[in-house]
């Protein structure tokens, strides 16, 4: 997903939360969260400072560190049963299979700047050189 389809789907849980009048709550990082010992309501006001933090990814053009919170933001939102997996993924709208390069199409990818460390590496096209997405198995 690329920085401008990042944006947009943020745009819509920003939204969504207006909708259910979710307020803002600050994270406290040291705190341990129990699914059943907090309403849901709890949990999606969290989603605020998250989508604040991955607006600011993007703007540092930080797309990787964007995708990451998205990734926490749309966990919660299926967890919390605000949406299903399908809609979440309709959100996304890949066009194409999702691991084909939305240059040019191909599905022929490479493998650069391995972290064996933390096992994670950026995808790349063969065919055009493109950013397709990162790897982390």
């Amino acid at each position: 997903m690329d920085q401008a389809k990042v944006k947009e789907v943020l745009a819509i849980y920003r939204t969504k939360l207006a909708e259910l009048h979710i307020l803002k709550r600050d994270i406290d990082v040291g705190e341990r969260i129990c699914y059943g010992e907090w309403p849901s309501s709890e949990f999606l006001a969290q989603c605020h400072t998250a989508l604040e933090c991955a607006e600011f990814h993007i703007q540092m053009d930080r797309i990787r560190e964007a995708h990451r919170l998205l990734g926490i933001i749309q966990s919660i939102f299926w967890m919390t049963g605000v949406y299903t997996l399908e809609e979440i993924a309709e959100q996304n709208n890949m066009p194409g299979p999702w691991w084909a390069c939305k240059d040019c199409g191909s599905q022929d990818h490479e493998k650069r700047n391995m972290n064996k460390v933390a096992r994670e590496a950026d995808i790349y096209c063969k065919s055009c050189g493109a950013f397709v997405r990162q790897w982390n198995p």
